[in-house]
């Protein structure tokens, strides 16, 4: 879904440029009927959409049409480790890679209604304590975790093959590597 509103708004996941202003009553009653519909089917769920973070204005105002409660889970990654990533699975330069990090991580903080529980985790230390993170995470939300269920999500869906630890040292901008540094004092774990 979020692919397809970026493509309504002339844009790609891959370009930071700021989005017009492309919702209407119509999309944002489309995306809030969708969303009313997995609230009745699932009353407590998420959504793992990295994509979110760029299209969280629109977002905004579905959740406020439905009138559901929200709560963020940041999951951060080193900078050195996703522009890493993004060359070797999409070619885009280390330089650009870092660039896009930067917006990101900038946009799913700045964007986020101020009254939504958020919690923040570090990708690396979700892979190595998946079982402490989520537990952790969980409180820090108001969500009990059940243990059981949080002892099956480290079996089934951590998928530790995935993992690539970051780069050791490296140049990162200034103001890259300072986000950075903020960022990681806020995980939980």
């Amino acid at each position: 879904a979020d692919e397809h509103l970026l493509r309504l708004c002339g844009r790609r996941w891959d370009d930071p440029r700021p989005l017009p202003k492309f919702a209407t009553h119509e999309t944002v009653g489309v995306a809030a009927t969708w969303l009313q519909y997995q609230l009745e089917e699932f009353p407590i769920f998420g959504i793992k959409e990295p994509r979110m973070c760029r299209l969280l204005p629109f977002w905004r105002q579905v959740f406020e049409a439905v009138g559901c409660q929200v709560s963020v889970v940041h999951v951060i990654r080193h900078p050195l480790a996703v522009a890493a990533s993004l060359l070797k699975r999409n070619g885009i330069p280390i330089e650009r890679g870092l660039a896009l990090w930067l917006e990101y991580v900038k946009r799913a903080r700045e964007d986020c209604d101020p009254g939504w529980a958020s919690v923040t985790v570090e990708y690396d230390t979700m892979m190595v304590l998946p079982i402490t993170t989520v537990t952790r995470m969980g409180s820090a939300l108001g969500l009990p975790a059940d243990p059981v269920k949080v002892e099956e999500f480290a079996d089934s869906f951590v998928d530790k093959g995935l993992w690539h630890e970051a780069p050791d040292g490296g140049d990162m901008p200034t103001e890259v590597a300072v986000l950075w540094e903020l960022v990681r004092k806020g995980a939980v774990v």
